[in-house]
């Protein structure tokens, strides 16, 4: 009796044993699944616009260029109206990426862009062609986009 009775101790210290090692195991792989869920629900919403971009720019947002830049695949004028199609496509995570009339995918620097209000073509038409000092020595300051050198 006294046999039995030390084997079902065993036996049940090895249950709780076997029992604590695996809440071990899956609180660990909750705690990653939920760290994982985080990272995939702030994706999607950065991806469909509803979390802001470095600048605090928006996916879908019109962006007025504060600098001239060219490159071989095209050029961005300062004052040209562009639209935010997400985070940069390159390792800069400062960078937003933008897509311009006459050059699309170029990622920019928050500090070369400005917020364009929805509507307000002739205002940005109009600062286009007198821009301010503050934009010109911004402009002259920064480095160039990403992919080609700006143009002075």
């Amino acid at each position: 009796l006294a046999s039995l009775e030390r084997r079902v101790q065993e036996c049940s210290a090895q249950h709780l044993e076997g029992q604590s090692a695996l809440e071990q195991a899956v609180r660990a792989r909750l705690d990653d699944l939920r760290e994982q869920l985080r990272e995939d629900t702030r994706r999607t919403m950065l991806s469909v616009g509803l979390l802001p971009l470095p600048g605090g720019f928006f996916v879908g947002e019109r962006v007025r260029a504060l600098i001239d830049f060219q490159s071989e695949f095209g050029s961005v004028k300062l004052g040209d109206i562009g639209i935010v199609m997400g985070r940069s496509t390159c390792r800069d995570d400062g960078r937003v990426n933008i897509d311009f009339p006459r050059l699309v995918s170029v990622n920019m620097l928050p500090r070369q862009l400005a917020k364009e209000p929805a509507g307000d073509v002739l205002a940005a038409a109009s600062r286009a062609a007198a821009p301010s000092t503050a934009a010109l020595l911004t402009a002259a300051e920064d480095p160039p986009p990403l992919g080609a050198a700006a143009t002075a």
